[in-house]
């Protein structure tokens, strides 16, 4: 068993976000400032952010304007990548994601004031897609208000298609056992 601060995980992770602890390393990302939990099971990441509904968040019913979840998912996607790494690849590598392809299913509304959990697994489809399953569950909650399916594939400036970067493939699917 390797210490935490040995794992690939780790070490991808440090890269990413510098001032994690490396005791928490492979349980946690910090990614300007909030947190982000973050597992690696069976080659997918996996990883779970906290998002407050404020009343700005609400339709006229008092419940999630549906768009908004697409908000909270684009955070919890921000928080699980690292904002810095991906600041980096934009400025640096002139990598930037765009979203190819997003379904979403709607079984309950969330209210003004409610904590959600936004539920994330990244799977990697291909070189060049990542598919990003979540969900938005009510803190306590026995079932996920909102489920969706977000796939990203990475453009250049010129809006090309490219690869995905190597450190976000490995982030997807390195396991923390690995080496």
């Amino acid at each position: 068993m390797h210490p935490p601060e040995a794992t690939p995980l780790a070490r991808i992770a440090r890269e990413v976000t510098p001032n994690c602890p490396a005791a928490a390393i492979s349980a946690c990302v910090m990614a300007g400032g909030a947190l982000a939990h973050v597992w690696l099971v069976g080659g997918t990441m996996t990883g779970e952010h906290t998002v407050q509904v404020y009343y700005e968040d609400t339709d006229f019913s008092g419940l999630v304007y549906h768009a908004n979840y697409l908000k909270f998912f684009e955070r919890a996607r921000e928080h699980l990548l690292g904002r810095e790494r991906l600041v980096e690849l934009w400025d640096v590598q002139e990598i930037g994601f765009v979203v190819y392809r997003a379904s979403m299913n709607f079984r309950e509304g969330a209210k003004f004031g409610d904590i959600l959990q936004i539920r994330t697994t990244v799977t990697l489809q291909s070189a060049y897609r990542a598919c990003f399953h979540q969900s938005a569950w009510r803190e306590g909650g026995e079932r996920a208000l909102v489920d969706a399916e977000i796939d990203l594939v990475c453009v250049d400036r010129s809006e090309r298609l490219v690869a995905l970067p190597d450190v976000v493939r490995r982030l997807i699917t390195e396991s923390p056992a690995g080496s």
